[in-house]
């Protein structure tokens, strides 16, 4: 099965690289992914049901009201109050290690040692971020959910994915966020869940609607008049019955998102799960 899935990547690659027709690399895109999905050596996807709540912890979670800290802190607050889903930005390490980091600018601020290169994993397990929170490894973060078999982890901003199936070891409960095809069945090859990002322009829009991907992420912008393509589409993929997980960027200004009122209008017509930057307990929910 092993020179079969490679074979099978080689003429994957071959025809991304050699055909001009979209249509085309979306079917061969499809055939792959049901080939890698029922392999032997890929876990199982991520079940849909697997949490009924809207809410997914973006960056680890509100933390005494800090955002994007990615720490360790807002992870256990996070799982803490109740939730499944939890979205962490990764970088690589200077020495090759993931860390949860969104950019290394900010890192140097929120610890007030300012950098805007990549540090080594014993450099940033060294910083508190705010003074008081701890910088999280992929070790971890894998220790985490060996302790929470609850927990499912969403990443950001990894194209790693060897790397990550090396650290993250929970791969039947880890969401890979990827923005395109290559990646898409990377994450298949190594037995992780792709969530597909769906793009902002019209154009690259149309280049994936013949994709069948199970999870997508839809930005804010969505609700803008310009954008109602990207709308439709979205709309289109929540009759169809995928997960849609909708990230605020790009939303317009005169609109909260995390309303109980815009959740009640839009929720299961446009998207199924928010990621969320309130502080929040589902436990009572």
């Amino acid at each position: 099965m092993k020179k079969a899935g490679i074979l099978l990547l080689a003429v994957f690659l071959l025809f991304v690289i050699g055909y001009k027709s979209e249509s085309c690399k979306n079917t061969l895109t499809n055939h792959l992914a049901r080939l890698l999905a029922g392999a032997s050596h890929t876990a199982q996807p991520v079940c849909k049901t697997v949490s009924a709540s809207p809410f997914i912890a973006h960056a680890g979670g509100n933390i005494d009201g800090h955002l994007y800290t990615n720490s360790r802190e807002a992870v256990e607050n996070a799982l803490k109050n109740g939730f499944t889903f939890i979205e962490i930005d990764f970088l690589v390490t200077r020495d090759g290690h993931l860390v949860a980091v969104h950019d290394w600018k900010n890192f140097g601020r929120m610890t007030g040692i300012p950098t805007d290169t990549a540090l080594t994993v014993e450099e940033v397990k060294k910083r508190l971020i705010y003074n008081k929170y701890h910088a999280l490894s992929g070790k971890d973060i894998a220790d985490i959910m060996k302790r929470h078999q609850g927990m499912i982890l969403i990443t950001d901003k990894i194209t790693d994915i060897s790397l990550l199936a090396k650290e993250l070891p929970f791969r039947e409960r880890t969401l890979v966020e990827v923005f395109n095809r290559l990646d898409y069945i990377k994450c298949l090859w190594y037995g992780f869940t792709p969530v597909y990002s769906l793009p902002w322009k019209s154009d690259d829009l149309k280049n994936i609607m013949g994709l069948d991907a199970p999870w997508y992420t839809l930005p804010g912008i969505f609700l803008e008049k310009s954008h109602a393509q990207l709308r439709e589409y979205a709309a289109t993929l929540c009759q169809q019955g995928k997960e849609v997980l909708l990230y605020t960027a790009g939303s317009p200004p005169d609109v909260d998102m995390e309303s109980d009122d815009f959740l009640k209008q839009y929720r299961g017509v446009y998207f199924t799960k928010i990621y969320t930057d309130a502080q929040r307990s589902l436990s009572a929910r």
